[in-house]
């Protein structure tokens, strides 16, 4: 079964030059975001899994298909960790 991602409703983010500014409104700690990160963000407007997002960000940037994924994974769990991701 794959597991669907969304923001954690307790995150705040605003456009910023080049990327996305977050504000994790329980902790109080900001996570600036680049370009990539700030895309992978959008995405995770509504609920989607991991492999839509590597999908989506292998057509369009010019990436190998190892090096996204590991990025992709990477970020969600540090996501994850910051309390800025709701997993269902």
């Amino acid at each position: 079964m794959t597991r669907m991602l969304q923001r954690s409703k307790g995150a705040l983010g605003s456009a910023v030059e080049g990327g996305v500014l977050l504000l994790n409104a329980r902790s109080g700690q900001y996570h600036e975001l680049n370009p990539v990160a700030s895309r992978i963000w959008d995405l995770l407007d509504q609920p989607t899994d991991e492999d839509t997002i590597v999908a989506t960000l292998l057509a369009e940037y010019d990436v190998s298909p190892a090096d996204c994924r590991e990025e992709v994974t990477a970020f969600l769990k540090l996501l994850d960790q910051r309390g800025l991701l709701t997993a269902g």
